[in-house]
C-alpha cells in the first residue's frame, strides 16, 4: 500500500515557463534566504548544537502580500482541486479532501544541498520538483524514512505524503562550473492543513 501520492506533468508546458521566470527572479533579486534565516529547519544535536539544513529557500507568503501577485502561489492552487480516488489510499489520505490551507516554500538546492530527516507540521506535504533541462545534478532524493520509500526529483512531478512522516533530502551533486546559474534542484513545498 503506497503512502504518497504521485502526480506527474503538474504543471503544463506554459504554467512552467511563468513558474521558472517568477524562480529566477527570486533567484537573482536575493530572495532565497541562508537556512538559519527561512525560520525552520534546524535541530539541536546530541550536544545542544543547531543544525541546520544546507540548502536556500523563502517563504513565498512572507514575500507576497497579495498571493496572486505570485504566479506559483496561484497555480498550485491546482493541489486543491485534483481528483484523488481517497477509497483506493490508506486511512491517512481520507482528510485531505478536506485540506483549504497551505504554506509555500520554495527551496533550492546546488552541490552538497540536502536536509536532514524531519517532519513538518501541517496534515499533508506536497513536493513538487523542477530544475532547467537538461538536468545538470545527481542525488536530491526524497528519503520517506518511516516506509523505507526513496523517490527520485522527477521533473515537473509532485508527490505529496503525510507531514508527519520522517523525510529528508539526499545531497545534490553537480560540477562547480554550474554553480550559482540556476542550474541545481528547485523544490516547491506546500504545506497543507485543513482548518
Amino acid at each position: 500500500m503506497d503512502f504518497f501520492i504521485t502526480l506527474d506533468n503538474t504543471y503544463t508546458d506554459n504554467e512552467l515557463q511563468s513558474i521558472f521566470a517568477e524562480l529566477n527572479f527570486l533567484q537573482f533579486s536575493g530572495s532565497f534566504l541562508a537556512p538559519s534565516e527561512t525560520g525552520s529547519a534546524h535541530i539541536k544535536d546530541t550536544d545542544g548544537n543547531l543544525k541546520y539544513k544546507n540548502n536556500k529557500g523563502v517563504f513565498l507568503d512572507s514575500v507576497y502580500s497579495n498571493r496572486d501577485t505570485s504566479v506559483i502561489l496561484k497555480l498550485n492552487r491546482k493541489l486543491f482541486d485534483i481528483h484523488i480516488d481517497v477509497a483506493n489510499l490508506p486511512p491517512i489520505f481520507k482528510l485531505y479532501r478536506a485540506v483549504n490551507h497551505d504554506t509555500t516554500l520554495v527551496s533550492y538546492y546546488e552541490d552538497g544541498g540536502s536536509y536532514f530527516s524531519h517532519m513538518d507540521s501541517a496534515h499533508y506535504t506536497a513536493v513538487t520538483y523542477l530544475y532547467k533541462t537538461p538536468k545538470k545534478f545527481t542525488g536530491g532524493n526524497l528519503i520517506l524514512h518511516d516506509h523505507n520509500i526513496t523517490l527520485e526529483p522527477v521533473f515537473n512531478r509532485t508527490y505529496i505524503f503525510p507531514s508527519y512522516v520522517n523525510h529528508e533530502v539526499t545531497p545534490v551533486e553537480m560540477s562547480k562550473e554550474n554553480a550559482d546559474l540556476g542550474f541545481g534542484r528547485y523544490c516547491i513545498s506546500s504545506f497543507m492543513i485543513a482548518t
